[in-house]
């Protein structure tokens, strides 16, 4: 919806592949942020499995143009659906 259709972008995302976690199953979550004034708050994250972080991006309107797993988290460039490559 807001990737220009000849545009590009990259997805990234924790992954249950982190050895911060014990999963083998993605789950949700909440991970402590810090605002610009410096107050924390709860952030509301998913954390993939690699299988369902290439799953969603196979059933959305993007083009996947590659993914990887490096140091236990998911990145994807996709591109919008006008692109030709």
């Amino acid at each position: 919806r807001v990737l220009a259709p000849d545009g590009r972008a990259l997805v990234s995302a924790w992954s249950t592949a982190h050895d911060r976690f014990d999963e083998t199953e993605g789950f949700d979550t909440t991970v402590e942020w810090t605002l610009p004034g410096g107050e924390p708050v709860d952030r509301f994250y998913h954390i993939y499995a690699p299988d369902e972080f290439e799953a969603d991006l196979a059933q959305s309107d993007l083009a996947l143009l590659e993914w990887e797993l490096s140091s236990g988290n998911c990145y994807a460039t996709v591109a919008g659906t006008g692109t030709t490559e």
